[in-house]
This record gives C-alpha cells, structure tokens and sequence, in this order.
C-alpha cells in the first residue's frame, strides 16, 4: 500500500511537471513566407497571376515543341537535305530558342514582381494573424524559424499563422 502511495505521488509529481513545462512555452518559431503562401489569398493571387499570363505559358510550351521538332527533323533528315535547308532549319531553331529565353524570362520577372507585390500589399494580413496567434498562445517572443537552429521550448506557429490569416482573409468582403 506504501508503495502504491509512493507511486501515486511520483505520478503526480510528473504530471505537474510536464503541465508545467507545457505552460512555461513562452517561445514560438514562425516561417513567414510560408504561412503566407500557404494561404487562400496566396492561391487567389496566383490565379490571377496564371489568368493573366496563361497565354504566355502555352506559348513557351509551344515553343519548346516546336525546338525538338525542329531537332528531330534535323537529326533524321540531315542527309537528305541539302547545306541551304539545314541552315534554314538551324536558323529557325535559333529564332525560336530565343524567343523561348525572352519569354521564360518576362514570366520570371512577372512572377517575381506578383511575389514580392503580394508579400507588401498582405505585411498588414500578415501581421495582424500574427499579433493573433501570439496573444492566443500567450507567447513572449517569436523568431524566425530559419535562423533557429534549436530550441527546447519553443513552438512553431507557422501553420496556426497560415489558419489565421484564412479566418481573417476570407471574413473580408471581396472587392473587385
């Protein structure tokens, strides 16, 4: 029976140990790019992004087969086709993997423009989810979960950040 009592206390030494500890998370860790992308504000902005440049999209693919069908045709026809026909085909091949690098290059800048666009216009999103989380969980500081390398006692909020800002964004009337 002593025994039992013993046990009994020990359990509940520990139990109020790890309440404690539990308590005591005072430390979170957030990924701000990624709560932010990992949103349906993200996933709106990028259809539109797509919308407006899906036709350039299509087009790089087009050109892209239009390359290896001018290489193929290259490689299985050279020896029958005369040296005007092969420059012919070279030259076209040429124009056209240069029309391909001015355009993968224009979506790029494109895409990079909507990027860092959208991270400026939802800073205020942003912060207010993470003003949120924080007074939710109660917690003292955040850092910035790519410079942490470790942590005991720290939680990572970057998904409950992400959750926020989704209540918050899709409780906003949408302006068009």
């Amino acid at each position: 029976m002593k025994s039992l009592l013993l046990i009994l206390i020990a359990l509940s030494i520990s139990v109020t140990t790890l309440a404690e500890e539990a308590e005591e998370i005072k430390y979170g860790t957030l990924d701000q790019r990624a709560a932010l992308f990992n949103t349906d504000a993200a996933r709106d902005a990028l259809a539109v992004l797509k919308k407006e440049f899906g036709n350039d999209e299509q087009l790089v693919i087009k050109l892209e087969e239009d390359i290896k069908n001018l290489q193929t045709k290259l490689a299985t026809d050279q020896a029958i086709m005369t040296a005007e026909e092969i420059e012919k085909l070279r030259l076209e091949g040429q124009g056209k993997v240069q029309e391909r690098a001015v355009l993968v290059e224009k979506l790029k800048k494109a895409q990079a423009d909507a990027r860092n666009k959208f991270v400026k216009e939802n800073q205020p999103l942003l912060a207010e989810a993470i003003k949120s989380v924080v007074e939710e969980l109660k917690l003292e500081a955040v850092f910035d979960a790519k410079a942490v390398i470790y942590a005991e006692s720290a939680r990572n909020i970057t998904e409950l950040v992400a959750i926020r800002i989704n209540e918050i964004y899709n409780a906003e009337p949408v302006t068009e």
